[in-house]
């Protein structure tokens, strides 16, 4: 329990009281009881106040609605005390639940929906410094966020720009699906849709704007919940000099994993982290950090065929195992389909399709998951089922800020080791 918050004792009666009825109860309200000071014959054992389940979100009297980052929250469940964004909120039994986009956890931006009860100054309040009057905050619904939508925005991102310091402020690398011939108008970029005007920049520096190619945007949301884009630039992945087509760029991956079995002259199917790879005659096979061997690691980088299958451009031993848990694997790779309006469900990034469930970690602090970002994807195998762990945004190849160029060499967490050419990696 966090300290000072005392707990709110209600007649038997009216435990069972849905909010309507609770304003006919009105004279039954007399029974409640702060710490025992009732007559011991209304007392009774401490009980959750009982939430409405008859009116949706938006539709309670009184009804707030705020974002913020778990702080503190209950031990061994969701229903109890929590602490987001420095105010304490309590949820009960008829709370609702969303996880569409991870589970709850401390450090994850959540939005909740709440009703706010004023207590007058007979006991102290639940949060340090509060006099006066107590407030109870009762949670109608809890529901994890994607994380932008808690970020403070970055600087200089949004200072030319009209966006008030409140707004919420994101940056996603994607594909860009349409944008208006006047550039002003509605952009779709990796699935999300953006509204650019008179102030919104336009850097097309790199490469000009075309339905296929690639797009960093920087936008913030609005009130009224539509994206507003700051600033649009076009950029070039690196190794994409000669445009590939955008289905043909978006099927390359990277993958980490050990060995599980290989052909004895090379040419044929790998089976490494789980998943099969082939390699035909063209395939270069790189032994730096030792011979190939069942259970050693390996990196393999690769293309999707039409036919589904994964057709191994390079194969090469590494150091050591990728990711902290030897039944975890890794691939990098493009995401080219994703749920909608959820990160539940089935993705498919490197032409390996993942299932997201509410135990999945997702991260985007490097930039939002969506159509044509370039995720880190750990997983693990069920059967036939690929179990994505984390889904994590990176900055793609040839879209940040700097960059340094080498060879991929190793992965691991919070670590890469980059080698002395071929590879850029961007910050």
């Amino acid at each position: 329990m966090i300290p000072g918050w005392r707990t709110l004792k209600l007649h038997p009666c009216l435990i069972n009281c849905s909010m309507r009825a609770l304003v006919r109860c009105t004279l039954l309200l007399a029974a409640i009881t702060w710490n025992g000071w009732a007559p011991a014959s209304l007392q009774a054992a401490p009980v959750a106040v009982a939430l409405a389940q008859d009116l949706p979100p938006g539709e309670h009297p009184g009804e707030q609605e705020t974002r913020g980052i778990v702080e503190q929250m209950p031990d061994g469940g969701l229903v109890g005390l929590w602490q987001i964004g420095g105010v304490v909120y309590e949820t009960t039994d008829a709370t609702r639940f969303d996880q569409d986009y991870g589970a709850f956890a401390r450090g994850r931006c959540v939005e909740v929906h709440y009703t706010e009860t004023i207590v007058e100054d007979e006991v102290e309040g639940p949060v340090e410094g509060e006099t006066g009057t107590n407030v109870q905050r009762l949670v109608l619904e809890l529901a994890t966020a994607r994380d932008y939508l808690c970020r403070q925005p970055e600087p200089g991102q949004g200072k030319d720009h009209p966006a008030k310091p409140h707004h919420p402020e994101g940056k996603l690398f994607g594909v860009i699906v349409s944008f208006p011939p006047a550039l002003e108008g509605e952009w779709v970029v990796g699935g999300m849709t953006f509204d650019a005007g008179p102030q919104t920049q336009f850097i097309q520096e790199e490469a000009p704007f075309t339905p296929g190619g690639m797009a960093k945007v920087f936008f913030y949301t609005g009130d009224d919940g539509r994206h507003y884009a700051i600033k649009i630039i076009s950029f070039v992945p690196e190794g994409d000099e000669e445009r590939e087509p955008d289905e043909e760029r978006l099927a390359h991956g990277i993958a980490f994993g050990p060995v599980a079995s290989f052909p004895d002259n090379w040419v044929g199917d790998w089976e490494i982290g789980g998943l099969v790879y082939k390699a035909t005659e063209e395939t270069r096979f790189v032994q730096k950090s030792g011979p190939f061997t069942v259970n050693g690691q390996a990196r393999v980088a690769f293309t999707l065929a039409d036919d589904g299958s994964r057709i191994a451009h390079e194969i090469k031993t590494v150091a050591g195992p990728t990711t902290g848990h030897k039944s975890h694997f890794l691939l990098i790779g493009y995401v080219t389909a994703l749920p909608a309006g959820s990160y539940i469900g089935q993705w498919q990034a490197g032409g390996v399709s993942f299932t997201a469930d509410a135990a999945t970690e997702f991260k985007e602090e490097n930039g939002l998951l969506g159509a044509g970002a370039y995720v880190e994807v750990e997983y693990t195998l069920a059967g036939n089922t690929v179990q994505a762990r984390q889904i994590k945004a990176h900055v793609p190849p040839g879209g940040g800020d700097h960059r340094r160029t080498g060879i991929l060499e190793s992965i691991g967490p919070g670590t890469v080791q980059i080698a002395a050419a071929g590879v850029a990696v961007d910050e």
